[in-house]
């Protein structure tokens, strides 16, 4: 696939929306949002974009497949359901869930113990800012594991590494995004989405 092909499958299920007011999970506001969760429903797709994302890691001798939840763990399943397929050798898949605070993210469920000593693929979703990544860098380095990369279905914002480690993308689609104190709309007095991204979860002043 392509990278036309990629982006036409978002646009298909209407998962690119360029106007509006959005608040990502980085905390950072934009006009513009990517939807994946229109995407997700559509598993054959899904499972085509995660095979492409899998090639590209085919030489890194991935043993296990590792993600934040819950954003990343459909796809970490699927990567890991056709590295397995193509390389031939058994991967597995676990995920990292936040701390209480929500400040970090930690393996639970004793899979602290499995990735030990292995090495680990990072899969999420979509990169802004590259704070989900940045926590899953500090939690593996806590369970003296080997990181050999990492992988996103889109990066929207312009990230290239992320604590030194490369962030390959199947595609980027620049979205302009602000602090959200320097945040245009909020000023201009826009409302902001609470039906997608983050501002579900949090009060806005423009209510």
């Amino acid at each position: 696939m392509n990278k036309i092909e990629i982006l036409n499958i978002f646009k298909r299920h209407n998962a690119i929306i360029e106007e509006g007011h959005f608040i990502y999970t980085s905390g950072r506001h934009g006009s513009s949002y990517m939807n994946k969760d229109a995407v997700y429903p559509y598993t054959e797709e899904i499972s085509l974009l995660c095979r492409e994302l899998a090639k590209k890691f085919l030489n890194c001798d991935v043993d296990i497949v590792v993600s934040p939840a819950i954003g990343g763990v459909i796809l970490s399943q699927l990567v890991v359901h056709h590295l397995t397929e193509l390389s031939g050798k058994e991967v597995l898949s676990v995920y990292a869930e936040k701390t209480e605070d929500k400040k970090a993210l930690v393996f639970t469920r004793n899979y602290d113990e499995l990735v030990k000593g292995k090495k680990l693929l990072i899969i999420d979703d979509i990169i802004t800012a590259g704070t989900s990544i940045q926590k899953m860098i500090e939690a593996i380095n806590k369970v003296d594991a080997k990181i050999v990369g990492a992988g996103v279905l889109c990066n929207r914002g312009g990230i290239r590494d992320v604590l030194g480690l490369p962030i390959v993308a199947l595609f980027d689609f620049k979205m302009e995004s602000w602090p959200a104190e320097e945040c245009p709309l909020c000023k201009e007095g826009i409302p902001v989405n609470k039906k997608l991204g983050n501002g579900k979860n949090i009060i806005s002043l423009n209510n």
